[in-house]
């Protein structure tokens, strides 16, 4: 997010990550990082609108890809201020 126009007010993101489905199996792990890169930073899906909210990105829409992949794509967009 780094990009000048995500940065401004009105800019727009689309950022997937893998989602906590509140499950001992996908919650992040804290090892073999190298093998399991996917499964070392998972966000429950509330906890993620909240951080994007304090960053100043306020969450329009998410859409999941639920079973194994556990994929979530959030479309942001930022806000002023």
């Amino acid at each position: 997010m780094r990009e000048a126009g995500v940065r401004r007010p009105g800019g727009l993101a689309l950022i997937q990550i893998k989602y906590d489905a509140g499950r001992r199996r996908t919650k992040p792990r804290r090892r073999a990082y190298r093998s399991g890169l996917a499964e070392m930073t998972t966000y429950p899906i509330d906890g993620f609108w909240q951080l994007a909210q304090r960053c100043g990105l306020t969450p329009q829409a998410v859409h999941l890809i639920p079973k194994n992949e556990r994929y979530a794509y959030f479309f942001l967009l930022k806000t002023a201020g």
